[in-house]
C-alpha cells in the first residue's frame, strides 16, 4: 500500500512535468508566428525549432534515456512486476503452459513483508519505484523521522529559561535567644515569648540552567511578630496621686518591659477608691500582654533541585535571603492588675505604639524547604513549600544575650516560564 501511494505520486509529478513541456512548446509556436509575421528571425525561434531538443531538465521521465543506476536496478529486482509487465508475460507464456492471470497479479503476504523489509535496507533519500508503465522515478524522504515530529508535539515546553511569578507564605515566626553568659535571662525571656501568625508576600525571576536545577532571585515584603506575657511587681506609691472625676486617687507610672530585640517603655494610670487597703511601697503585681513586629524587604537567592516528570516534580530548595529592615514597634494590648481594689485606667499612653531603636539594620538569614510543584501547561507552573529559615546575624544583640529570628513558613505561588 505504501509503493502504490509513493508511485501514485510520482505519477502526478510526472503529469506535471509533460504541462511544462507543452507550455514551453506552446509559447516557443507563438514567438514563431509572430516573427514570420514581422519578417525577422527571432532568437526564440532558433532556440525551439523542431530539430532543436528540449533541455534534459524538463524532458519526461518516460523519454529520458539515461542509464538507471545500481539501486533502481536493486528495486527492480525487490519490486513485483507491474500489472502491464505481467500481462505481457502471461501473454507469451500461454501457448507452452496455462497461468493463472490472477495468481500472477497477486503478491503471497508473506512474500510481500519479506520484499518491504529488503526495501528497509535501501538509502532513505532516495528510493526508487516502478510504475504502471515500468517507469522509475525517485522520491525525496524527508529525513526527519515520526519519532522526531512526535518530540516536537510533546505538550510540555523545554524547562530551560527564564521565569516569573508571585508568591505568598502564611507563617509563624519565633525567636531563638542565645546566652553570652548566664542563661537565667535568656530563659525567662523564651518563657514569655510565643511564636505568633506572620506573613509575606512578593515577586519572583529565576532561570532553569536544565532540567533539574534552577536558580532563583527577586523582592518581597514580610512581617514577623512575636507576643509577650510576662508578669512582674510594680512599686505602688501616693506621692503625686490626685483625684479623678469618679472620686478616685489615680497616679501614672512608667513600666519597663524586657523583650528579646530589646527593652520597652509603656506608660500606665492606676487608680484606688478611698477604702483601699494599700500601704505606701507596697508591691501590685501587674500581667502584661504586647505584640511586637518587625517587617522587612527580602531579597532571596534560591537554588532548587527538581526531581520528577514532566507534570510533577518534587523540588529541594537551600539559600540565603538578604534581610533588610524597614520598621519595628511594640504595642502593649493588655494590662491586668492582680488585686481588687486597685484598677487599670486606660489612656492614650496606653495603646500607642513604641519604636524598636536597637535592632539591626540588616540581617543574612539561611533557608532550605522542600516542595511539590505542577506544571498546569506549557508556560505555567504552580508550587506548595514548606520552608524553615533563621538568621545568620542577630537582629538584637546585647552584653547577656543575642536574638535570631526564626520562621517556620508555607510557601505557596505561580510561575510564568518564556
Amino acid at each position: 500500500a505504501e509503493v502504490a501511494e509513493v508511485a501514485e505520486v510520482a505519477e502526478v509529478a510526472e503529469v506535471a512535468e509533460v504541462a511544462e513541456v507543452a507550455e514551453v512548446a506552446e509559447v516557443a509556436e507563438v514567438a514563431k508566428q509572430i516573427s514570420e509575421v514581422e519578417g525577422n528571425t527571432s532568437p526564440i525561434e532558433n532556440s525551439f525549432s523542431e530539430n532543436t531538443p528540449l533541455p534534459e531538465s524538463i524532458v519526461p521521465e518516460a523519454e529520458n534515456k539515461q542509464p538507471i543506476n545500481d539501486e533502481i536496478k536493486q528495486a527492480e529486482k525487490i519490486l513485483p512486476p507491474s500489472p502491464a509487465k505481467t500481462d505481457e508475460l502471461i501473454a507469451g507464456e500461454k501457448q507452452d503452459k496455462p497461468i493463472n492471470k490472477q495468481s500472477n497479479n497477486s503478491i503471497d503476504q508473506l512474500e510481500l513483508s519479506e520484499r518491504v523489509a529488503q526495501l528497509s535496507t535501501l538509502p532513505l533519500k532516495e528510493i526508487p519505484v516502478v510504475y504502471h508503465d515500468t517507469s522509475l522515478a525517485s522520491i525525496t524522504i524527508p529525513e526527519a523521522s515520526f519519532t522526531d515530529l512526535e518530540k516536537q508535539m510533546s505538550i510540555p515546553k523545554s524547562v530551560q529559561g527564564f521565569y516569573i511569578g508571585l508568591q505568598m507564605s502564611p507563617s509563624y515566626s519565633f525567636r531563638k535567644i542565645k546566652a553570652k553568659g548566664n542563661p537565667v535571662v535568656p530563659r525567662a525571656l523564651r518563657q514569655q515569648e510565643k511564636a505568633q501568625f506572620s506573613f509575606s508576600a512578593g515577586l519572583n525571576a529565576g532561570y532553569f540552567i536544565s532540567k533539574n536545577w534552577s536558580v532563583e532571585s527577586g523582592f518581597n515584603y514580610a512581617q514577623q511578630s512575636v507576643q509577650y506575657r510576662t508578669r512582674m511587681q510594680l512599686r505602688y506609691t501616693m506621692i503625686d496621686e490626685r483625684i479623678n472625676n469618679q472620686g478616685e486617687f489615680e497616679r501614672g507610672y512608667n513600666v519597663n518591659v524586657a523583650t528579646s530585640a530589646g527593652d520597652i517603655d509603656t506608660d500606665i494610670a492606676l487608680a484606688r477608691s478611698s477604702s483601699a487597703t494599700i500601704q505606701e511601697n507596697d508591691f501590685i503585681p501587674i500581667a502584661i500582654r504586647a505584640r511586637q513586629s518587625i517587617t522587612y524587604g527580602n531579597i532571596p537567592l534560591i537554588v532548587r533541585y527538581h526531581i520528577g516528570n514532566e507534570k510533577w516534580q518534587i523540588a529541594l530548595k537551600a539559600g540565603i535571603i538578604n534581610r533588610f529592615t524597614l520598621a519595628g514597634n511594640t504595642q502593649v494590648e493588655a494590662v491586668k492588675i492582680l488585686r481588687n481594689d486597685i484598677r487599670v485606667v486606660k489612656d492614650r499612653n496606653f495603646s500607642r505604639k513604641r519604636k524598636l531603636e536597637n535592632i539591626m539594620n540588616y540581617q543574612a538569614d539561611y533557608t532550605f524547604g522542600l516542595g511539590l510543584h505542577y506544571n498546569i501547561e506549557n508556560h505555567f507552573r504552580i508550587y506548595a513549600e514548606p520552608t524553615f529559615s533563621r538568621s545568620i546575624t542577630p537582629i538584637f544583640e546585647n552584653g547577656i544575650f543575642k536574638t535570631f529570628p526564626t520562621v517556620q513558613s508555607l510557601e505557596v505561588g505561580i510561575n510564568y516560564l518564556f
